[in-house]
């Protein structure tokens, strides 16, 4: 700093240095602020950025009590010591940047307060200094946000006041508080206003400044602050706490000298809601005056009536909420109830506009006040948004809130949401990749067939939310927008749904809070349809564990409030305006707050020293839409073209967007396309989402949100394009994005690039089609891997689309139809659309391409066929399948063909000693590859209906194995034909030892997709033959756990339908084992299994006749089961396994009520199907 001579440190701050110097060209005295040193080069960047603002919003001021600043210097000479190991670091020969400021040779308040005894009355003149310059600023459009006895100096030789530092202030009428992003320096949090902290429903103005002035005023008067102590010290979040919720101690009770008038201001300014405290500096200073002339005067201050001169400085739209007061009522309880775990489901509905997000955010301070979490996400109303978008945008910013959280915090959460996610936390990683900054990398998850994939997304969700949500941390998710949402979100809520309610769910601690509009639903929408189903839910409404709240436009008496608030006038004065407001706004809060603020800009409503005025003639007389996407229209073109430009570009790309995205699309450097958005930020069409949109660097460009403060503001900007333009517009964006992001960066963002250039692709030559008919096969693989079935199979449809479009048959071309036609048909099995489904198989089974790539389209037909329990068909399309592959099978084999199989598989168990089965070679006959899964396939198919063909299918697969070699299907091969060995031909010694070489086999190979499968055929149908029944039960447990965790829902069910009837028949305690095996039930039915449902529901009914719970005893009719419908029902789907069950349990309640005869009856009737449960231990 060769220009300036430093004289001496005033103050070392964590971003800046403050020192008093000399500039040598013309020996004036100056401030220079400095960056601190110690900072990270991003740190750096950010501090210079401040002082850049600082500079920006200070340049034009020319005001009393208001710092001057001399510019902003670079000092190139001056050496910097970083202090810091940091890589992105700024280097010992990096220049020294710092703002310098005239010196008027003012001491900071709390030097002062420290230094000297002062009486209120000598403070007096000082705050009324304090107070007329705060109204200067405001006078200005400036917020201060960060009064404090810090940043005001005073020259106590000419009793002069200055406000400093001006690196938060804000030009905006109003600033939205992210709380999860607050940047509140921890100096400040003493004097930071409620609304300040993020936490409360309301926006930042210029009355905020009055609440951080309270606070000065208030140690200024007392020597202390309001909330000084020891527990505000020591936790940050104790004292927000106290902002926002506690009322300080009165003044007058820490300084009895204080008169109470004086008092009554001090807390008046404090006030926690904006609208009570003061509205006007003028207010304040006037009522400072009064005392201070009563006080030289009379040297005492009798009470006066408070704030008579104080009219509001700007025209401010109350924050609060009017005619909500039931609802506010109605969602804090539930609230409560969630507290004691009992969460449930809010579902809010009303026109756009009326105010459900606001009502929502109402409750978050009450949520955070009771140590909750409150998080929230948006869908968009274009289809820009990726799968799961508004559920995923809630947990990002969750997880970026965990990661300000103390370290002993972080790691907390570390350890929960390892122990939740387990081996398989990639799964949502993919789609959050903030998890991974807590927990770090983790290996990547198997991949699934979709409805395994589909179950363990699911399933991975709810063990995250379970969680967060705890009785420590009750937790608050609100869904904004339901009314958009993709249908893949639709059904992971419906699972959430379902999940909460039920016994078990672990979710008792959850509030999911949704809202959407009723006008825009139709009869075949998703949601709709989810609506319908959660109504008729009986654990929903006889619990009522669902509230549906519909919000109503304002009515006349609510909008004449409304106006008393906001002109501070009498309600029936403004009798006459409300109605005007009603006729143009028909009560819609957003449109009535728009129509008014457009009248005062207009000047159609004014003020003057006696208050707000208005001309009823001309407001009557006045032409304006009557449409609010009107009224937004007309707002946006009175713009410049420049900002107009740029809001049909951020319409766009979404809700929310960030300044790095717009910029790119824009064309233009950060700091212009932050210039250019300006206009729409002092309109309040845009609003940003943290308080650093003022850093338009390079430094955290994607860090800098916005969002559109509503969703018809967004709907306007983009009706301003016209129609014929929209798909050029796109797929500009589209390709600007892939030019100026990053390879990750647009692997991230595929869908957002994919849905721009699918808006657009008539525009695009066929290479470039071609090119996104690869990106739609890419996108719907990332839907697919995400579960996002119904995201994917508009991708795969698109690109299916496009490739017709093109008319091209050259090979590459066939390669693309076949795996977007296959992948669409997986898709279109699992959302259970079987037309389309089966319309994707016949363009695979149709084309020239050999067998094997037809493969997958045979094995979704067999698993839709059972899904719908058209188990004939399954099998028929199983043995047409098995032929072409060159297995052939009996499709009705008589005892001569079970025997003749049995000979052959025992003429080759006898050639290969069992201990060297599993070193056999790999697999490696493409066909029998292909075949052995097939045949798994049909297990489900078989198993309930046509039992008779077990021992050949097994049989088969076993022989199949020790000719051909092993592969991921031997283990399960091998156990499944000890079964057969077992129950069959009784020859349980070779059929246990074969089991045992299944699991040999399974753990050499470790496979954790069949892992699970080879116990459930081991525990069911071997390991009792020859070891105790007892020893089942872990392992069945165990190998349900391996197959939820990679979301086999169907064979987990297998396992855990066997524990209820094996842990049924050890029971010695009827009323101890019945809670487990309800819930496991309930799990069942949870997860969709009906065969398995059924004749688990046998079990429980029994139970219950047992435990004499049922009306009659050996009548199976009760909660769990109604003999005659559920029989009738099982004979009609041929499912010989319920139907085989009926009778077992019939025979044992009518044994043990000696009603022998009827025993015999059903013991007879159930060895017709015995077959059905062959070598279980029931048929044992």
């Amino acid at each position: 700093m060769k220009d300036f001579q430093l004289i001496s440190t005033l103050h070392q701050g964590q971003n800046f240095t403050i020192s008093r110097g000399i500039r040598h060209q013309d020996q004036q005295p100056v401030i220079l602020k400095c960056i601190a040193s110690g900072l990270s080069g991003s740190e750096r960047q950010e501090a210079e950025q401040l002082l850049i603002h600082e500079q920006e919003i200070l340049r034009n001021l020319t005001l009393d009590g208001i710092t001057r600043p001399l510019g902003f210097y670079r000092d190139e000479q001056h050496s910097v010591d970083s202090g810091s190991q940091d890589s992105q670091s700024h280097n010992r020969s990096s220049p020294d940047n710092f703002g310098l400021f005239a010196d008027h040779g003012g001491l900071a308040l709390r030097i002062l307060q420290q230094s000297r005894k002062m009486e209120w009355h000598q403070w007096l003149p000082i705050a009324i200094q304090i107070t007329e310059a705060l109204g200067r600023l405001h006078q200005q459009q400036v917020i201060h946000k960060q009064i404090s006895p810090d940043n005001i100096l005073l020259n106590p030789m000419i009793n002069r006041i200055e406000l400093i530092d001006f690196t938060r202030a804000s030009r905006l009428q109003r600033e939205q508080v992210s709380w999860q992003h607050s940047r509140i320096k921890p100096a400040m949090l003493p004097y930071i206003a409620p609304e300040q902290t993020g936490r409360i429903n309301r926006s930042i103005d210029y009355r905020t400044d009055f609440y951080s002035l309270g606070v000065t005023l208030y140690e200024l008067f007392t020597g202390r602050q309001p909330f000084q102590g020891k527990l505000s010290a020591q936790d940050p979040l104790e004292l927000i706490h106290r902002h926002i919720a506690k009322q300080p101690p009165s003044p007058l009770e820490i300084n009895p000298r204080l008169p109470e008038a004086l008092a009554q201001i001090v807390l008046k300014l404090l006030a926690k809601d904006a609208d009570q405290r003061y509205q006007s500096s003028h207010g304040i200073s006037f009522d400072l005056q009064t005392c201070l002339q009563q006080w030289r005067e009379n040297q005492q201050v009798e009470d006066f009536m408070l704030a008579s001169h104080d009219l509001p400085e700007r025209f401010v739209l109350p924050q609060k909420l009017y005619g909500r007061h039931d609802c506010i009522r109605q969602l804090n309880e539930r609230y409560t109830e969630t507290t004691q775990g009992q969460g449930g489901i809010v579902l809010i509905s009303g026109y756009a506009g009326v105010g459900k997000s606001s009502l929502v955010y109402e409750i978050r301070q009450t949520v955070h006040e009771q140590k909750g979490h409150f998080i929230s996400g948006k869908f968009g109303q274009f289809g820009h948004n990726r799968p799961y978008a508004a559920i995923v945008q809630a947990l990002q910013s969750f997880i970026r809130q965990l990661l300000t959280e103390p370290k002993s915090r972080v790691n907390h959460s570390r350890s929960l949401i390892t122990e939740a996610l387990g081996h398989s936390a990639q799964v949502l990683i993919h789609l959050i990749p903030e998890l991974e900054l807590i927990i770090g990398p983790q290996p990547e998850a198997p991949r699934l067939a979709p409805a395994e994939e589909k179950n363990r997304f699911s399933r991975m969700f709810m063990r995250l939310l379970r969680a967060f949500a705890c009785e420590e941390s009750p937790l608050v998710m609100f869904l904004d927008d339901l009314h958009w949402a993709d249908p893949s979100s639709i059904e992971l809520l419906e699972a959430l749904t379902k999940a909460q309610t039920g016994k078990y769910s672990g979710l008792s601690y959850l509030l999911l809070i949704g809202s959407y509009r009723d006008e825009e639903l139709s009869s075949n929408q998703p949601l709709q349809q989810l609506l319908n189903k959660l109504r008729q839910h009986p654990d929903l409404s006889e619990k009522q564990r669902i509230t549906e709240l519909h919000l109503k436009p304002l009515n006349l008496a609510q909008i004449k409030a409304f106006l008393s608030d906001t002109l501070s006038y009498p309600v029936e004065r403004c009798h006459e305006l409300a109605t005007i407001c009603l006729l143009k706004t028909q009560g819609n809060p957003f449109f009535l707050g728009q129509f008014l603020t457009t009248l005062q800009d207009e000047g159609l409503i004014h003020s003057d020293k006696n208050g707000w005025h208005w001309d009823k003639a001309a407001l009557k007389a006045q032409e304006m839409s009557d449409d609010v996407v009107g009224l937004m229209v007309n707002k946006i073109q009175q713009l410049d073209p420049a900002t107009q430009k740029i809001l049909k570009r951020a319409s766009c790309i979404g809700n929310p967007f960030s300044l790095r995205t717009l910029a790119i699309v824009n064309r233009a450097t950060h700091s212009d396309t932050a210039s250019d958005l300006w206009p729409a930020l002092a309109e309040r069409l845009i609003i940003p989402l943290n308080d650093n949109y003022r850093i338009g660097s390079d430094i955290n460009a994607e860090g800098i949100q916005y969002r559109f403060v509503h969703d018809r503001v967004q709907q306007a900007a983009y009706s301003l394009i016209q129609t014929q333009e929209r798909g050029e517009l796109h797929l500009e964006v589209g390709e600007l994005l892939q030019q100026g992001l990053s390879e990750k960066e647009q692997y991230s963002r595929l869908f957002e690039i994919t849905n721009h250039l699918n808006q657009a692709h008539e525009h695009l030559s066929p290479t470039r089609q071609r090119k996104l008919v690869e990106m739609n096969l890419r996108a719907g693989e990332q839907s697919r891997s995400a579960a996002a079935f119904g995201s994917a199979a508009e991708y795969f449809r698109q690109g299916l689309s496009l490739l017709d479009q093109l008319s091209s048959h050259d090979d590459y071309s066939q390669a693309l139809r076949l795996t977007l036609s296959n992948h669409a048909a997986e898709a279109a099995y699992i959302l259970s659309d079987f037309v389309s489904m089966q319309h994707h198989i016949r363009q695979v089974m149709g084309s020239d391409l050999p067998l094997q790539d037809k493969i997958r389209a045979y094995e979704l037909q067999i698993q839709a066929h059972i899904s719908l329990n058209q188990f004939d068909q399954a099998l028929d399309t199983a043995y047409e399948v098995l032929a072409l592959l060159g297995v052939t099978l009996p499709r009705n084999p008589d005892r001569r063909t079970l025997w003749l199989a049995d000979i052959q598989s025992q003429l080759q168990l006898r050639k290969q000693p069992f201990s060297s089965i599993p070193e056999l070679t790999e697999l490696e006959d493409a066909n029998i590859q292909a075949a052995l899964p097939i045949m798994a396939s049909m297990f489900g198919a078989i198993k309930f209906s046509s039992s008779g063909l077990r021992p050949i299918v097994m049989a088969r697969q076993v022989q199949l194995t020790l000719s051909h070699g092993l592969s991921n299907a031997s283990a399960q091969a091998l156990a499944g034909y000890g079964g057969v060995l077992c129950g069959q031909y009784n020859r349980i010694h070779q059929g246990y030892e074969l089991g045992k070489v299944a699991l040999e086999i399974d753990r050499k190979r470790s496979s954790r997709l069949t892992h699970h499968k080879t116990l459930s055929l081991f525990d069911t149908y071997v390991r009792h033959w020859k070891e105790p029944l007892i020893n089942t039960l872990p392992s069945l447990e165990r190998a349900y756990q391996s197959g939820l965790e990679c979301g086999d829902v169907e064979w987990s069910t297998y396992c855990i339908a066997s524990f209820i009837q094996y842990q049924f028949a050890l029971a010695e305690n009827l009323d101890q084992v019945h809670p487990k095996l309800d819930r496991y039930l309930q799990q069942i039915i949870a997860n969709g299994q009906k065969q398995s449902e059924y004749y688990s529901r046998y079990a429980l009914q029994t139970l219950d006749n047992l435990r004499g719970v049922s009306r009659n005893p050996t009548e199976l009719n009760g909660r769990y089961n109604q003999e005659t419908t559920m029989l009738e029902l099982h004979t009609r789907n041929h499912h010989r396994t319920a139907v085989c069950l009926h009778h077992f349990y019939k025979a044992l309640v009518c044994y043990l009520f000696d009603q022998l005869e009827q025993a015999e009856y059903h013991c007879k009737a159930c060895e017709e199907d015995i077959a059905s449960i062959s070598a279980t231990y029931t048929s044992s």
